[in-house]
């Protein structure tokens, strides 16, 4: 069963201006309540006698702290993140609302990142306390996304980033650099300089207003020691967006007025993805955006997602708060199905040993290495001996193997054919070589006669194959092509042994009838090829495995990792206890898997 996971909004109010720091000169009236901890109420602008009531996860006023919004809305993230699965967390809300000083914080009152960041490491340290199974490793990147370009943080760079979805639809950055953090010194010690790098400016209503948006993506990588060597990886996404802005109050003018442009138009397609997602039209916009491209994962996908809305309190800025309050409530009917990012991967051997005891070898047999001539002598009569060998052990097989009479005369030129091509071409092999050494010695008479005597050899060959091509067609003539040498090639180029074919008489009325006859598998030799596919089954790998009939990658995978987690198979019928494989398809791998003719 799919999980799914609604999108978690948590409402943060930001405190009011005192009259020094506000711009107005009219006394304050706040334009947004609290009404409990999960509800406020704004005042209907198309009818002020009355007010709009919305409904969130949580509803912060001004007085809560910054460990009061991270304990609400990420705490239960970062265990998510250890058990492979995503999550993201991102500040939404207008220009000034105090979206990066949730997410940041100062020295003594720390924001979401480093809080999440420490409590990653706190729930690594519970987990190594009660197991040592478990291996850890945590890596950070950081981006931002500035006039519709993706810039690096952590390793500053001129060039526009690319953004890629790769083969199981994840977003993925080439070339975004990544750093390898053990503790939160490793941390601050590369993140505090990154940060430095975002773009910021002045505006009238934020002395340091965010002209882009920063995302940090903290990777947390969890791998078994032991079997079934499980390596989970999970993510979490921190992200500070730029706010939304109105040009006339904020006085925003030439490369002010071009960001401000840039970021009102990707807040804009963010809402156009939500309403999308809840209309579930076949279309959602995420690629009409840098912002909404990464946020694919979070808005939709595969994560579990909190949107911390931050919202001013003056009346004043109350068509930015309405606006925000509107998305937001969207925002929550979003449903996200979050996956568990889990795969399998082996350790490799210890080769240390046998790597020092081949460089020892090679040091001792350095001097004696043979040349490219000796290494070809050695290799001619290897090949002989095995040829002979196995010429020996066929004829004793053809010995014991039972007559078959409707298919002698064929059976008996087949079955001594490739000793009697091996036998001459051993035999010519032989007659070059003296024929080389007679060269050598400039005896030219016996010479042209060994050549003489090898062409002659060569032309029976030919004649050989002449008449063996010809009584096959003459039998496939008669037989309607069953055991035709064209129909006994193989893939690979090989013909089969005539011997995995049976004659099966077919009697009719008491009396033999010839042209009954039919051929099937012979039943040992189907027995002992079941036997090597199951062997293979057991003791392949994934390339090994892709070489059977009707298994290609994405089922050898799925063979070995049930392997590693469950043992051999007993029987080939035993494939359908994985999950993926139907009856069915065990079927059709046994059927295209059987011993053919």
């Amino acid at each position: 069963m799919v999980q799914k996971s609604q999108v978690r909004v948590v409402i943060r109010i930001r405190p009011a201006k005192s009259n020094s720091e506000s711009t107005s000169t009219t006394p304050f009236k706040p334009c947004v309540h609290q009404l409990s901890e999960k509800s406020l109420e704004i005042v209907n602008w198309r009818n002020i006698g009355e007010t709009l009531k919305y409904e969130f996860d949580t509803v912060h006023n001004d007085a809560a702290t910054q460990e009061d919004v991270y304990k609400s809305s990420v705490e239960s993230f970062s265990k998510q993140i250890l058990i492979g699965q995503n999550a993201s967390i991102f500040a939404y809300g207008p220009t000034g609302a105090g979206k990066t000083h949730t997410m940041l914080g100062t020295e003594t009152h720390p924001g979401i990142i480093p809080q999440a960041i420490v409590d990653v490491f706190a729930k690594i340290s519970e987990e190594k306390l009660k197991t040592s199974s478990w291996e850890y490793q945590v890596y950070i990147s950081y981006l931002e996304i500035y006039q519709e370009k993706v810039f690096d943080l952590l390793e500053p760079k001129d060039q526009d980033l690319t953004i890629r979805q790769d083969r199981q639809n994840k977003i993925v950055i080439p070339n975004l650099s990544e750093k390898k953090i053990t503790n939160i010194d490793d941390f601050t010690s590369v993140f505090v300089p990154a940060s430095q790098n975002r773009t910021v400016a002045t505006t009238k209503l934020n002395s340091r207003s965010s002209r882009s948006h920063s995302i940090l993506l903290v990777k947390v990588i969890k791998k078994e020691q032991c079997s079934p060597y499980r390596m989970l990886t999970g993510k979490m996404y921190l992200i500070d967006l730029a706010g939304s802005e109105n040009n006339k109050r904020t006085g925003n003018k030439g490369i002010r007025l071009k960001e401000s442009g840039c970021i009102n138009t990707s807040l804009f397609v963010l809402g156009q993805v939500v309403d999308a997602l809840n209309r579930n039209m076949p279309r959602v916009p995420y690629r009409d955006s840098k912002l909404t491209r990464l946020l694919q994962d979070s808005l939709g996908g595969n994560s579990h997602t909190c949107m911390i809305t931050n919202i001013s309190p003056e009346e004043s800025s109350y068509m930015d708060t309405y606006t925000t309050l509107n998305l937001a409530a969207k925002s929550k009917t979003v449903i996200n199905k979050p996956i568990t990012s889990q795969t399998y991967e082996k350790p490799k051997p210890q080769t240390s040993k046998r790597k020092h005891e081949i460089q020892e070898g090679a040091v001792k047999n350095k001097k004696l290495k043979p040349n490219k001539l000796e290494i070809k002598d050695q290799k001619m009569v290897l090949n002989k001996k095995k040829s002979l060998e196995n010429q020996t052990e066929t004829k004793a097989g053809n010995m014991h193997a039972p007559p078959v009479k409707f298919l002698s005369p064929f059976l008996r030129k087949q079955r001594h054919f490739h000793d009697d091509v091996t036998a001459k071409l051993l035999s010519l092999e032989e007659k070059l070589m003296k024929l080389q050494d007679k060269q050598d010695t400039s005896e030219d008479a016996d010479a042209s006669l060994l050549h003489k005597d090898m062409l002659d050899d060569i032309q029976k060959s030919r004649n050989d194959m002449e008449w063996m091509v010809k009584k096959n067609k003459e039998l496939s003539a008669r037989l309607g092509g069953t055991c035709s040498l064209e129909n006994e090639r193989t893939k690979g180029g090989r013909t089969k042994d005539v011997h995995f074919v049976k004659a099966v008489k077919v009697e009719s009325n008491g009396k033999e009838n010839i042209a009954q006859r039919i051929f099937q598998p012979d039943p040992n030799q189907q027995a002992k090829h079941n036997l090597s596919v199951l062997n293979l089954l057991n003791t392949g790998s994934v390339k090994e495995l892709r070489s059977l009939q009707s298994i290609g990658e994405k089922r050898a995978k799925l063979i070995d990792n049930w392997r590693q987690m469950y043992g051999e198979f007993k029987c080939i019928d035993d494939l359908s206890q994985i999950p993926a494989m139907t009856a069915k398809v065990v079927e059709t791998i046994k059927k295209n898997n059987l011993v053919t003719f």
